[in-house]
């Protein structure tokens, strides 16, 4: 059976194809100064480790496995097999060329050169695992010189050993001169960077060293950790120059510091977050999640076959930034607004490692430096959001410690004034009391029996006002209703006594408010009404006085008013010991008001206004 002819058309051309290399030629010349080599390259796949030389690669089995690359940024992610690349080179320019391997985290590299004229093959070496000649030009990514003369053609193979299970091959060729200069850039914005991330944990440190701050001291470490994890991937400055050929740092430095930054962010968001009043629950999930970080650390360090350290890293920082972020957003809608900023710095940290992962990929333009350095500038925003929401907390807990400091010495204040009250009302009453009225029964004796019976009347008559005085004073020293029951109950109280002995009818207003003052303002604005009740009784010849309360959201208003003969004209008028001491008892509550208003025709109005506390804090 005869094939048509247009069948026979179609498997030669197929055949044709078949038989041409699966790789493409990159051609050199002077009019360009960058090549993105992608698509013009093969791939080969070591899944098993088993092509270790070049020899083990050019047989026409294995050559035949290398597949052509369907990428522009040859991304293989999370893996822990080798790879072989291979793409024809020509040379028609005049310059010296450079191949850069974008990414600085392999292993071990092999390049060889491979001439098609003379079959001439050049081998170099590079990779983490050679220290510092594993880069044949010191740069955070691995740049080898292209062994190439003007004209010349070369079939080039390189073999990549990942260090932490991932393959990511950015893939350039850069005339020297360009290299040169867009090195100078990179190093410069790397050096920003570095700058930023050790003064920003010097700043934090020396404020933890002068105020003993819990929380600067956990930002100082969680960035202490941090620095030494950037130091160890991007600009690569741990394996080139902190611990060049330490074996150990080499494979496990990046999986190693990214745990304590892991373990650093946890300790310090359960801290500023509060994290023991948000819930047990939360809590377990916390320490639930210390123990995934410390598992995932040990699941490194034991190199096992087919797990990638990155994955392991990526996978746990994905699982805690979502943590954070819940937290954070529960702890905003609990009324925690420093934790605005907390959100904010997780969010940032997502969404530039979201644009890192992209522009890994190739998704996003090459020469875009936005995209280059995402992580990097989310990183820097991320620490300056900490940096503000750290601040408000330190402001926030100092304010809580004083309004709790205040509290406890109100407290203390207010034993310790019914402790004095009760130890010299007990004088008073044993001591100066007992006294005067032995010397009274000794005035009586003499009326019996002495001729000055009109003097000694008037002499007892004194010494019972005296007296009466002294009793007052002692009962007036702190009422034990005011401290059992509240300013409103003992005013109630005074008053209904006042109008049983008193000239003057008092009348009471109160709000229903009085209870929210803390116990020691009760204690000095009772005691204020208390003297302006007594200069009332005293001096103003009235029949009628009020006291009425009145009460906002945020404020109290106490006016007492009387229809007596107001105060003297005498500039002096208020600068008794009475009005000394009204003064000096306000002075002692924090944003009150005290306003006069004295006119002989009405009488006297004096007004008090003191803030309320808000209802949460009652």
């Amino acid at each position: 059976m005869k094939l048509p002819f247009i069948t026979k058309l179609i498997v030669g051309f197929a055949l044709i194809i078949l038989a041409l290399p699966t790789w493409a030629q990159v051609i050199l010349d002077n009019s360009q100064t960058q090549y993105l080599i992608g698509r013009q390259v093969s791939l080969l796949k070591d899944q098993h480790h088993q092509f270790k030389t070049l020899a083990d690669v050019q047989g026409s089995i294995v050559s035949q496995q290398f597949i052509r690359s369907q990428q522009g940024v040859l991304n293989e992610g999370f893996t822990t097999a080798d790879y072989w690349v291979r793409f024809d080179l020509s040379n028609r320019s005049s310059q010296s060329w450079l191949l850069e391997i974008a990414f600085g985290n392999y292993s071990i590299i092999d390049l060889y050169a491979v001439s098609k004229h003379t079959g001439k093959v050049i081998h170099k070496r590079g990779g983490d695992a050679l220290g510092r000649q594993g880069r044949e030009i010191s740069y955070h990514t691995f740049v080898f010189y292209l062994p190439m003369s003007p004209n010349e053609d070369q079939t080039i193979y390189i073999r990549l050993s990942s260090v932490f299970g991932q393959v990511l091959l950015p893939l350039y060729i850069w005339r020297q001169d360009a290299f040169v200069r867009s090195a100078q850039v990179t190093g410069l914005l790397w050096g920003i960077y570095y700058g930023f991330l050790v003064a920003i944990f010097l700043y934090h440190l020396t404020l933890w060293f002068f105020t003993r701050e819990r929380n600067y001291g956990l930002i100082s470490l969680y960035l202490g950790a941090y620095v030494f994890y950037e130091l160890s991937r991007g600009y690569c400055i741990g394996v080139r120059f902190l611990w060049p050929g330490n074996q150990w740092l080499t494979n496990y430095s990046v999986s190693t510091f990214f745990t304590a930054t892991m373990i650093g962010f946890l300790w310090l968001y359960s801290s500023v977050l509060r994290l023991n009043r948000l819930g047990t629950r939360l809590i377990v999930v916390f320490k639930g999640l210390m123990s995934l970080v410390l598992a995932g650390w040990i699941l490194t360090l034991f190199s096992i076959s087919g797990v990638s350290q990155n994955f392991v890293i990526s996978a746990i920082a994905f699982v805690v930034a979502l943590y954070l972020l819940f937290i954070a957003g529960y702890s905003v809608y609990r009324g925690n607004r420093p934790a605005r900023y907390y959100v904010a710095a997780v969010v940032i940290i997502i969404l530039a490692g979201i644009v890192h992962t992209i522009n890994r990929a190739g998704g996003l333009s090459d020469t875009n430096l936005l995209a280059q350095h995402s992580l990097n500038i989310g990183s820097m925003l991320q620490l300056v959001l900490l940096s503000v929401g750290l601040a408000n907390t330190v402001r926030l807990e100092r304010r809580e410690r004083e309004a709790k400091m205040k509290a406890e010495l109100e407290t203390a204040e207010l034993r310790g004034l019914g402790e004095e009250r009760e130890r010299l009302s007990a004088e008073m009453h044993d001591g100066v009391g007992g006294s005067v009225l032995m010397l009274r029964q000794a005035i009586k004796q003499l009326l019996k029996n002495g001729d000055y019976h009109q003097q000694i009347n008037k002499l007892d008559q004194l010494v019972l006002d005296v007296y009466e005085q002294v009793r007052q004073v002692a009962n007036n020293l702190l009422p034990a209703e005011l401290e059992q029951k509240g300013m409103k109950t003992a005013l109630q109280e005074l008053t209904d006594k006042l109008n049983h002995i008193s000239e003057t009818h008092f009348f009471l207003l109160l709000s229903g408010q009085e209870d929210r003052l803390t116990g020691v303002i009760q204690y000095q604005l009772y005691l204020v009404l208390v003297e302006l009740i007594n200069n009332i009784i005293k001096h103003a010849q009235a029949t009628e006085a009020s006291i009425r309360f009145t009460a906002t959201a945020t404020l109290l208003t106490v006016t007492i008013r009387d229809n007596g003969v107001g105060l003297k004209t005498s500039p002096n008028a208020l600068e008794g010991r009475g009005w000394r001491n009204i003064r000096l008892r306000l002075s002692r509550i924090d944003g009150h008001s005290f306003k006069i208003n004295h006119q002989t025709e009405e009488g006297l109005l004096v007004q008090l206004t003191i803030p309320l506390p808000s209802t949460s804090h009652t």
